[in-house]
């Protein structure tokens, strides 16, 4: 099954201005990774991986707060200087997080991250 994922998340690293692809579940802790750059150390992942869901934890209850509808976040998109995007996709039992370099086509990484994450679902929830 881990081979799986690897070989999806690897498809995904695959596209033009796609850094790091990490698969996260909903406590923060790195399920599986995948880069089209070297990896420094795995505590770079590890690292990701925490920012990754402490976002997601943090955005929902502001949406609590307002009359905006709030039945979950699905996708979230941060933009960090020199246009580096920090895109996150929220499933049932994780979270699809991808860094990027400054110029991608987001359209594109956005619906081959929702690919991905159909691919994955399966794979997942049976662990779960």
């Amino acid at each position: 099954m881990f081979d799986s994922i690897s070989h999806i998340l690897g498809d995904l690293s695959k596209i033009a201005g796609i850094r790091n692809v990490l698969v996260i579940d909903k406590d923060g802790l790195l399920i599986a990774q995948g880069s089209s750059l070297p990896a420094k150390n795995k505590d770079t992942f590890e690292d990701l991986a925490s920012l990754f869901a402490r976002a997601i934890h943090s955005f929902e209850p502001s949406l609590k707060a307002t009359n905006i509808d709030h039945s979950g976040i699905k996708q979230l998109i941060i933009e960090r200087e020199n246009n580096e995007k920090l895109i996150i996709f929220v499933a049932k039992d994780f979270i699809l997080a991808v860094t990027t370099q400054d110029t991608i086509n987001l359209g594109l990484v956005r619906m081959e991250m929702h690919d991905t994450l159909l691919k994955l679902t399966p794979l997942l929830e049976s662990v779960s």
